[in-house]
């Protein structure tokens, strides 16, 4: 993988229910530009809407984190498909590699040890090493709790 490669990274989990469209996304752009929304209508909360643009070190982490994985090698076809209680999706695109996944909300360990994914098992067993992550600098978290936790294990990875 290039480093200077074409780079972005979306992810949406959200689901249509008694409050609305109720959803969180959040995508990096090759600029470096973070765009994250937030939309719950509990109690009418208002949509929460935010860009900052981040360091190109933190876009080189989160190249490095795809790239480690081998995620782009893999499929869905065995992940839950979206349903009532609602979907995730996860997009990349690195380099001229282009992947676009698909699949439910995964609410517990349970959801992810039924699945039929050797992939969702094996993320999820990556965040339980947690402690094997260095603490950033910058946040004083570990990157699995600043960005992993909501978006590789699909329903609470990859937050801000």
């Amino acid at each position: 993988m290039s480093m200077g490669s074409d780079f972005y990274l979306r992810y949406y989990v959200g689901h249509k229910g008694k409050f609305g469209h109720e959803f969180l996304e959040f995508e990096f752009r090759p600029d470096g530009k973070l765009r994250y929304a937030n939309n719950s209508n509990y109690k009418n909360d208002v949509m929460i809407r935010k860009e900052a643009y981040v360091h190109k070190s933190v876009m080189e982490e989160l190249k490095r984190i795809i790239d480690d994985s081998e995620i782009t090698k893999e499929d869905d076809a065995l992940w839950p498909p979206p349903d009532r209680v609602g979907r995730q999706e996860l997009e990349i695109v690195i380099g001229d590699e282009h992947i676009s996944f698909t699949t439910s909300k995964i609410g517990s360990l349970i959801d992810v040890n039924q699945s039929k994914s050797q992939l969702l098992r094996k993320a999820s067993e990556e965040l339980e090493r947690e402690d094997d992550f260095p603490k950033s600098d910058l946040t004083k978290q570990k990157p699995s709790s600043f960005l992993i936790k909501r978006a590789a294990y699909f329903n609470s990875t990859y937050a801000l």
